[in-house]
């Protein structure tokens, strides 16, 4: 069965953090590498096939596999495979099944590239930097993963792929002729890109006008029908909201590109209202984008949508955002309640 050994690399090319960088692996700088590849057409006892343990914190569309490696022409290679496979559950080595034996049964996903990716001269080590862009992408949901990227080579020991800087220290890898599975040392160079998203509730709240009646902070996090109740107490004018929420969560994302914040609720009485659901910008340190939605005593949902994401994530991942409740009509009640049942933040990097 064709193996080729791929390495995770964060690297100055082919490995640097750009947009979309999902994991990756640093080349350790040298010219040592993990063998990697197939002896075409039977196979040979040379034949060595690695794989490299990646961890996704949040759920992943990978779009695009990059390596470093030997230059595939000299090294007779002619087509490469990627593929992708659960964890075994104890982080050490992957649900792979013999790798001498087709692997359709155990990979999540296997590409075949149909020849060579576009290569491109590192400028270290003799390596090549390969870029793949995969026909479809691949989603998976959080948690750990591995990858293996194989060579198809006109000659045995014929394809390799660069070190990397310790992750972990080790990858797994199968001989073929001493026909057995092992852990050896040293990372494999590659990065995975593509796009991750998360829906984030608030990890808390603070209630800045009106007062508290029932619920908490995790009463926000599903749409269950318990709702946090807050009622009118004191109004600095007529214009003015009644009651006022701060909400704040975290993400694990480094960076967004699609940003959306949602508010489901409803009045507990009748009469005329509306709510207010605001963003808070990082960068103007202002909550300066909001939706505005009546607001009756069956439930709705008010979702604002800023045209930035990036300044409305902040240091280490907050997240920030307010929902402002005012009358502005006839009411049933003096001391008119909301119940707010759900607050999230739809995000993407």
């Amino acid at each position: 069965m064709r193996g080729v050994v791929l390495s995770l690399v964060l690297l100055s090319s082919v490995c640097s953090a750009r947009a979309g960088l999902l994991y990756a692996y640093a080349h350790d700088g040298g010219t040592s590498y993990s063998q990697s590849s197939w002896w075409d057409p039977d196979g040979s006892d040379g034949d060595l096939y690695a794989y490299e343990k990646f961890v996704l914190n949040v759920d992943s569309t990978i779009q695009e596999v990059d390596w470093r490696g030997f230059e595939a022409f000299s090294s007779g290679v002619f087509d490469f495979s990627v593929m992708f496979y659960h964890d075994l559950g104890n982080g050490q080595q992957p649900v792979c099944g013999n790798p001498q034996l087709p692997e359709g049964p155990y990979a999540i996903k296997i590409y075949w590239v149909g020849g060579v990716p576009p290569e491109t001269n590192a400028g270290v080590g003799g390596f090549y930097d390969f870029k793949y862009k995969l026909p479809t992408s691949l989603a998976l949901p959080a948690g750990t993963y591995w990858i293996k990227i194989e060579a198809s080579c006109t000659a045995p020991f014929g394809w390799g792929i660069a070190r990397g800087l310790p992750g972990n220290g080790t990858h797994f890898q199968f001989s073929t002729g001493a026909a057995m599975f092992q852990t050896v040392s040293n990372d494999l160079c590659l990065s995975l890109y593509g796009t991750q998203s998360q829906t984030v509730a608030p990890s808390s709240l603070t209630l800045n006008l009106g007062k508290y009646t029932s619920g908490d902070v995790s009463s926000l996090a599903g749409a269950d029908g318990v709702d946090y109740v807050a009622c009118k107490f004191i109004v600095p004018s007529q214009t003015s909201p009644f009651v006022q929420l701060q909400v704040d969560g975290t993400t694990a994302l480094a960076s967004l590109s699609s940003y959306s914040l949602s508010a489901k609720a409803h009045m507990l009485s009748n009469g005329a209202f509306q709510v207010a659901v605001q963003a808070y910008n990082f960068t103007a340190s202002s909550f300066d984008a909001s939706t505005t939605s009546n607001l009756g005593a069956t439930y709705s949902t008010t979702t604002v949508t800023p045209g930035s994401p990036a300044s409305y994530l902040g240091a280490n991942g907050a997240v920030r955002g307010r929902i402002q409740v005012r009358q502005t009509g006839p009411s049933t009640v003096s001391l008119p309640c909301v119940g707010i049942d759900q607050v999230l933040w739809n995000l993407q990097n």
